[in-house]
This record gives C-alpha cells, sequence and structure tokens, in this order.
C-alpha cells in the first residue's frame, strides 16, 4: 500500500463526503490507517481549510417537504423597501436559499415547506407585501 500522504487525505475526504457522520475508527478500517492516524489527518485538513464545514444531507422529501426555486426581477423598490424586502426574507425560516443575482434575475428564493400549499402561500405572502 502506498504511504503517500495526498493519497491518504483523498481516501479520508472520499470517505468522508460518503459519510460525514463516520466515526474516525470506522473510517480507519475501509482507509487500514489506525483511527488516531485518522484523526490527525483530519484535523490538518481542517487546519488547512481543506475542509470547512461538515453537515448532513437531507432528503427533504422523505419529511414531507416541498422545495421550489423562485426567480425575482425587483422593480419600482425604493432602497428603503428594498432594505425592508431583505430583512423579511431573512427572518424567514422557509427559505434555505436567499441569494443576490448578478444577472437578469436580482434575486433567488429557494422555499422549502411542509407541502406545495405551504410553499405556495410562503411565496405568495412576499408578492403581497411587496409587490407593486
Amino acid at each position: 500500500m502506498s504511504s503517500d500522504p495526498h493519497k491518504i487525505e483523498h481516501r479520508l475526504l472520499y470517505e468522508l463526503d460518503k459519510n460525514a457522520r463516520a466515526s474516525f475508527a470506522s473510517i480507519g478500517r475501509v482507509i487500514h490507517r489506525s483511527a488516531q492516524e485518522v484523526k490527525r489527518k483530519y484535523d490538518t485538513l481542517r487546519a488547512d481549510a481543506i475542509i470547512q464545514y461538515c453537515f448532513p444531507l437531507i432528503e427533504y422529501r422523505a419529511l414531507n417537504y416541498f422545495s421550489i426555486l423562485y426567480l425575482l426581477k425587483l422593480h419600482n423598490l425604493t432602497k428603503d423597501s428594498e432594505e425592508e424586502f431583505y430583512r423579511y426574507l431573512n427572518a424567514t425560516n422557509a427559505l434555505p436559499i436567499l441569494m443576490r443575482g448578478d444577472g437578469y434575475f436580482d434575486v433567488i428564493l429557494g422555499v422549502s415547506a411542509p407541502g406545495m400549499r405551504t410553499a405556495e402561500r410562503v411565496f405568495h405572502d412576499i408578492n403581497s407585501r411587496f409587490a407593486q
């Protein structure tokens, strides 16, 4: 087996990509390294900002959540009303994706809510509050 440290790091990253919650011991068994060595490599990758975050990938459809993406072009908003618009969006819990666009669309909204009707209601509330 090669002792190339980059190959070990790549294998560790591959295993973490498959299951970010796997223990160092279980990853070590797969890549033929001790749990301590896996932890040292992991800590180094975190310190070097190669691994920045570990988060679960949640299958929202299994939880009966509906997700929809809206692309918005803002018209006739004053600077004050645009600031109010973004404050309102930032306070809305049903928006896991909120991005300003730099092209044809000004705002990209990802709505995730329990059921399609609730997701549509979130957009309707935004639209009725800010549409002119």
